[in-house]
């Protein structure tokens, strides 16, 4: 009997003989397929999603030492990565796959001179998304930015956002941002 390319779901009444076998073996088949749509969906509708922010002048930056960034407050987190009271720098991948990354980071304080600041986010310490930006000199105080991009993860992966800036003064407090990880699909 032919099926669809899709589901590969029987065509019912396709041939000469038609018989409720037939239509048994469609009913299954649309079954079987209505249960992968609906668990997808189920996994869809609440994939591995994390974000914590910065509402605060929490923890101070000195020029030129790349600082891990320290937040306080959980937004969201629907599979255990945010353990603020633990580490307040930090997510921790629980379901391995791709994961799109997103650091952000602002509100910065007055201070003398700078030239230049960086943006990475490390997993378990490696550099993973990294960014630079070389500074206005007529622009002391920026509002912030951000740098996102797609990493692969496995269980137990710790996921941080560094910031350095580079210029003299200091040190320096930044009074928003935020960290989150979105999963994408399985490795």
């Amino acid at each position: 009997m032919p099926v669809t390319p899709n589901w590969s779901l029987p065509y019912p009444c396709s041939g000469d003989t038609i018989d409720p076998s037939i239509f048994c073996d469609f009913s299954d088949a649309v079954d079987t397929a209505l249960t992968t749509v609906s668990a997808n969906a189920e996994f869809v509708a609440n994939r591995p999603n994390a974000r914590i922010t910065r509402n605060s002048s929490l923890g101070t930056f000195t020029a030129g030492a790349a600082t891990n960034v320290q937040f306080d407050t959980e937004l969201f987190d629907n599979d255990n990565m945010a353990s603020l009271g633990v580490d307040n720098a930090a997510l921790t991948i629980q379901t391995p796959g791709v994961y799109w990354i997103q650091f952000s980071l602002g509100n910065f304080s007055v201070f003398t001179t700078w030239t230049r600041y960086l943006f990475n986010v490390t997993q378990n310490g490696t550099s993973r998304i990294y960014r630079k930006w070389i500074v206005d000199t007529g622009d002391q105080t920026p509002t912030g930015n951000s740098i996102q991009g797609i990493v692969v993860c496995q269980a137990a992966d710790v996921i941080r956002g560094q910031f350095t800036f580079i210029g003299t003064g200091g040190p320096m407090v930044a009074t928003s941002g935020s960290l989150s990880a979105s999963f994408i699909c399985d490795l």
